[in-house]
C-alpha cells in the first residue's frame, strides 16, 4: 500500500517537473525582457534629457537672432531715411 502511494507521488512529482522548468525558463527570459526594457528606458531618457537642452539652446538662439536682425533692420532704416531722427 505504501509502495503504491510511494509511487503515486514519485509519479506527480516527475510529472510536475517540465512544467516547473518551464516556469523557471520563461520567468528567465521575463527577467531579460525586463532588464533589457530598463536598459531602453534608461536611455531614452538620457536622449530625451539631451534633446530638451538643446531646445532650450534653440529657442535662446532663435530669440537673440531676431534681435540682431531687428537691430540690423533698424540701422538700415536709418541710413535710408536718416531726417526722422
Amino acid at each position: 500500500m505504501f509502495k503504491t502511494i510511494w509511487k503515486f507521488f514519485k509519479k506527480g512529482e516527475k510529472e510536475n517537473m517540465p512544467e516547473l522548468e518551464t516556469n523557471t525558463r520563461t520567468i528567465t527570459k521575463l527577467r531579460k525582457q525586463l532588464d533589457d526594457q530598463a536598459s531602453t528606458v534608461g536611455k531614452m531618457r538620457t536622449r530625451i534629457s539631451s534633446m530638451s537642452d538643446e531646445i532650450s539652446d534653440l529657442k535662446s538662439d532663435i530669440s537673440n537672432f531676431k534681435k540682431f536682425v531687428a537691430k540690423d533692420m533698424q540701422r538700415l532704416v536709418d541710413k535710408i531715411d536718416p531726417k526722422e531722427q
